[in-house]
């Protein structure tokens, strides 16, 4: 696979002994590469089958296709389609970075399915859930390596990867699993006057 040109982020962070350190300067974030990776990576299984074992398994291939949408060759968009049912997340992705970045065109920017899948969405208390909150920092640090590395310098990260808290804090904790702002912006979650807001919850 071609290497992609890297992202940007302004900041980076570490929980360390209880303290929020804050690292404000430019660093770089890895490419969204499984986004597209994903998509073209061979099946393990028929759509069919992911689907009936997925929490959408009451669902009919037009109910997210279309009537007619497979025989034409079209791939439906995946925020609309999933926003057309799940209004409260598509409204709060409206504000998002990443779906800032979609609008933009950044065609690696990630979707829903970039997150959930598509055919085999399992719901976030199956471990083998990528939202399952143990496997929360890997699929967030696809894309963001350098707080990944970060995260697991933190106390946050031995409580939830090493004692399996699943309790304890993972990425969405702090900066929202479909509301995803930059510290810069003044309703993010992780705006320096929210922090301790952030934090407290």
């Amino acid at each position: 696979m071609a290497k992609r040109p890297l992202r940007r982020c302004g900041v980076i962070h570490a929980v360390l002994a209880g303290t929020v350190v804050l690292w404000v300067t430019t660093i770089a974030v890895v490419s969204a590469q499984h986004t597209e990776g994903a998509q073209r990576a061979p099946r393990q299984a028929s759509p069919a089958s992911e689907l009936a074992r997925s929490v959408h398994r009451t669902l009919g291939c037009s109910s997210c296709h279309g009537m007619g949408m497979l025989e034409m060759g079209r791939r439906p968009d995946p925020v609309t389609t999933c926003t057309s049912c799940h209004t409260a997340q598509g409204q709060a992705f409206s504000t998002d970075g990443h779906a800032t970045a979609l609008r933009a065109g950044n065609a690696n920017a990630p979707t829903c399915v970039s997150c959930h899948g598509s055919h085999g969405v399992l719901a976030r208390r199956d471990p083998a859930s990528p939202t399952y909150p143990a496997n929360v920092p890997a699929q967030c640090g696809a894309c963001h390596m350098p707080s990944l590395t970060t995260y697991r310098e933190g106390v946050h990260s031995a409580e939830l990867e090493g004692a399996n808290n699943l309790q304890a804090a993972t990425c969405a904790s702090c900066h929202t699993a479909h509301g995803v702002a930059k510290a810069s912006l003044p309703w993010s979650t992780v705006a320096p006057a929210r922090v301790e807001y952030t934090c407290a919850v």
